[in-house]
């Protein structure tokens, strides 16, 4: 304090120093982006050939012979498991024919043979390594078996029923129903046939005619008739 006994004034205060501007953020790296996903690879197509089949079924079938009238048939019934080489056999079974000569199969345009013969084509496809099931899946459908391509024998096969119950005393590949024996193996086909069965009609004693000979032992009526 002076002499004077006044106060000396207040020093003033310094002016508060600015704060320094907050540094300004750096801006937030933008995420990269997810590579995108590869593609599932496509499912690989099915092979051609055969279709699947759901498990094994039983058919019933009726088979006729092309041509003739009256008219010769059977009804029997066999698994859609089946192949054409079996189904062959059960055919020659029912049918009556002797399995003297070679055969073909024909469904929905396509050929099956026994390939281990010499008489087939490069588009024909072997028939033990398909069905019956492949080949006659609903009811209507249809199949053509020729036998016989001298005599040219051929038969129509349709399928009545698809889902067939078979009755307790009924037996696969054997015969159901029917009508008439089938021909003579080498009589000359359809029109060979014609003539033997108005030759034994006209014939007053067919058993000792020597042109009807050969034919001691046949009966165009009897369905379980043998060649």
């Amino acid at each position: 304090m002076s002499g004077t006994g006044k106060k000396e004034p207040a020093k003033p205060k310094k002016p508060a120093e600015a704060k320094k501007p907050a540094p300004p953020k750096k801006p937030a790296e933008a995420k990269k982006p997810a590579p995108p996903k590869k593609p599932a690879p496509p499912k690989k197509p099915a092979p051609a050939g055969k279709p699947p089949e759901p498990g094994p079924r039983t058919i019933l079938l009726k088979i006729e012979l092309a041509r003739i009238r009256p008219l010769i048939w059977r009804k029997f019934y066999s698994s859609s498991e089946t192949t054409l080489s079996k189904l062959h056999g059960v055919i020659q079974s029912v049918m009556g024919w002797s399995n003297g000569h070679p055969h073909e199969f024909e469904a929905n345009g396509q050929v099956y043979r026994n390939l281990d013969l010499d008489m087939w084509s490069c588009n024909d496809l072997p028939e033990r390594e398909h069905t019956l099931g492949e080949v006659a899946r609903n009811k209507g459908d249809k199949i053509f078996y020729t036998y016989d391509f001298g005599d040219n024998w051929r038969h129509v096969i349709k399928v009545l029923n698809p889902d067939y119950d078979p009755g307790p005393k009924e037996s696969p590949d054997l015969i159901l129903d029917g009508a008439r024996a089938c021909p003579p193996e080498d009589c000359g086909g359809a029109w060979g046939y014609a003539e033997i069965c108005s030759r034994l009609e006209a014939s007053e004693d067919p058993e000792n005619d020597p042109d009807l000979e050969w034919l001691a032992d046949y009966d165009p009526e009897d369905l379980f008739f043998r060649n």
